[in-house]
């Protein structure tokens, strides 16, 4: 990361502290009762520590069902907290009494979703789509400020002012998304939590969204909690990257550093599976075996059973995070080469 990305010393943003979320897939009372089952719970994040810096962008990588969508619900608040905390700007996020500063606090988060068209209701014109959230949150704004507040918001991401009269079919799948961070913006949001808004959109595409993104976080001073499948996209966009496997936070650090010296074992084979043009016949081994189910992981460090550095208190203990520079890995193996260097 360049010095002038640097995090600032101030408090963090957001912060995350033992964050937790399970859910019962239990099946229903009388299966367990004549069927002679029993409770089931998956625990879907499971005890996360995060600091993301204001202005800055924290993105969450790793396999399919690690988690990372349900932290994202979790920080914007459509998920309740199973255990641990969410501060937001100083405040407790956890508590829901309806307040004002509550409101407007929770005013201050939005999300950018991975499908636009399903995130968007057909049955209305991208005028209303836009100005919902400003007649939501500041009701007090007359409806030719309201529209004239709609054309710059167009017009900041991208689109014509005569974009307002129509549906969201008649957009295409990057036109749609741009009509999402729209939507988004209009709240006036300083958080912006982005679950793989790219993926579902063409590669060409996928390089606008993402310049268009840090236009805006530039040109307002947002700051985004970045979900992806695209570490090419993650390491484009990111000041910070955060890797999780079943549920924990395996390894975090600034994205430039995490990427050209990656500590965790499951870090390491999952940036080797990235294609690297500067090396087109470099042997790329995938990780061995299958992805254990949430809701039976494996005991101690989940990762154990695929780790090429598994020791015997890797299946039975559960490792801390070590702190390594300015980020953090949660290895025994990278624990004793730190201790012993």
């Amino acid at each position: 990361m360049s010095a002038d990305r640097q995090a600032p010393a101030e408090r963090p943003l957001l912060e995350m502290r033992d964050v937790a979320r399970f859910f019962d897939v239990s099946p229903p009372w009388y299966q367990r009762l004549f069927g002679g089952g029993s409770r089931r719970v998956l625990r879907a994040v499971d005890g996360v520590d995060l600091d993301l810096p204001r202005g800055r962008t924290l993105s969450l990588v790793g396999e399919s069902g690690c988690g990372k969508s349900t932290l994202a619900r979790l920080a914007v608040g459509l998920y309740p907290l199973s255990r641990g905390s969410i501060r937001f700007d100083g405040m407790e996020m956890s508590v829901r009494d309806g307040s004002f500063a509550e409101r407007r606090t929770r005013r201050r988060i939005q999300m950018i979703f991975q499908d636009p068209f399903a995130s968007l209701n057909p049955r209305w014109r991208v005028a209303r789509i836009i100005g919902e959230p400003i007649r939501v949150h500041e009701p007090g704004t007359g409806e030719a400020e309201r529209r004239s507040r709609v054309r710059e918001l167009l017009e900041m991401v991208g689109l014509d002012a005569d974009a307002a009269a129509r549906y969201p079919h008649q957009f295409s799948g990057g036109q749609r998304q741009r009509i999402s961070i729209a939507r988004a913006l209009a709240a006036r949001p300083d958080l912006l939590i982005c679950d793989e808004p790219t993926s579902a959109l063409d590669v060409s595409v996928q390089a606008q969204i993402l310049n268009l993104m840090r236009e805006l976080q530039e040109e307002l001073g947002l700051t985004y909690l970045f979900i992806s499948h695209d570490l090419s996209a993650v390491r484009f966009i990111s000041d910070y990257v955060g890797v999780m496997y079943l549920g924990r936070l395996v390894e975090w650090g600034e994205a430039e550093t995490l990427f050209r010296n990656p500590r965790h074992p499951y870090t390491r084979k999952l940036l080797e599976s990235v294609p690297n043009l500067a090396e087109p016949g470099r042997a790329r081994t995938p990780i061995a075996g299958e992805v254990p189910s949430p809701l039976s992981p494996p005991p101690g460090c989940h990762f154990n059973p695929r780790c090429p550095l598994a020791m015997a208190k890797c299946r039975t203990d559960t490792p801390g995070m070590v702190r390594t520079g300015p980020g953090g890995v949660r290895c025994f193996a990278v624990e004793e080469e730190t201790a012993t260097a």
